[in-house]
C-alpha cells in the first residue's frame, strides 16, 4: 500500500469519525436540551399555581371575614398545596429554599411525629428523586441543586424533623 493510499484511507477515516461524533454529540445535546426544556415547563407550571395561590390569599385578606374570602383561602390553601410538590421536585435549590424560608418565618408548625431517622430516610427518598431528575438534565448541576432535608419536609409535610 502506498503513502498516499495509506493517507486517502486515513483522511476518509478521520472524516467518517467526525461525522459519526458530531451526530452522537448532536442526538445527546437534543435530548439534555428538550429534558431541560420539560423541566422548566413543569416549573413554571408549579410557579404559576403557587403565584395564583398567592394572589387569592391576598384578595382572601382583602375582603375581611365574609364567604368569598373564605372561598378564597380555600382556593389558595388547594393551589398552594398542589404547587408545593412539583416545586420541590423540579424547582431550583433557590426556589426550594426560599419557599421553605416563607413558610418557615410566616407559618407555626409542629415537630413531625416519630423520630428523626425515620425522617431523614424518608427524605433520601425525595433527594434521589430530585438527583434523577435534575442529573438526567444536566449532571454536572446536581451538587449545586442539593436542598436540606429540613426544608424539604417543611414544604412537603408542614412540619419540622425533629433534632
Amino acid at each position: 500500500m502506498t503513502k498516499e493510499t495509506k493517507d486517502r484511507i486515513l483522511t476518509a477515516a478521520i472524516g467518517l469519525f467526525g461525522v459519526v461524533a458530531g451526530a452522537w454529540f448532536q442526538h445527546y445535546f437534543t435530548i439534555q436540551v428538550e429534558r431541560e426544556k420539560n423541566i422548566r415547563e413543569l416549573r413554571l407550571g408549579a410557579y404559576a399555581k403557587f403565584f395564583d395561590g398567592q394572589a387569592k390569599k391576598l384578595q382572601s385578606e382583602q375582603l375581611g371575614d365574609s364567604e368569598e374570602s373564605r372561598k378564597l383561602m380555600s382556593d389558595y390553601e388547594l393551589l398552594v398545596k398542589e404547587a408545593k410538590f412539583p416545586i420541590v421536585a423540579y424547582g431550583g435549590k433557590d426556589a426550594v429554599e426560599s419557599l421553605a424560608h416563607y413558610f418557615g418565618k410566616n407559618f407555626r408548625y409542629p415537630q413531625c411525629s416519630g423520630s428523626r431517622e425515620t425522617w431523614v430516610r424518608d427524605m433520601e427518598i425525595y433527594q434521589s428523586m430530585r438527583r434523577e431528575i435534575l442529573n438526567e438534565s444536566w449532571p454536572w448541576k446536581w451538587p449545586w441543586e442539593h436542598v436540606r432535608d429540613d426544608d424539604l419536609a417543611l414544604i412537603l409535610f408542614s412540619c419540622t424533623i425533629p433534632k
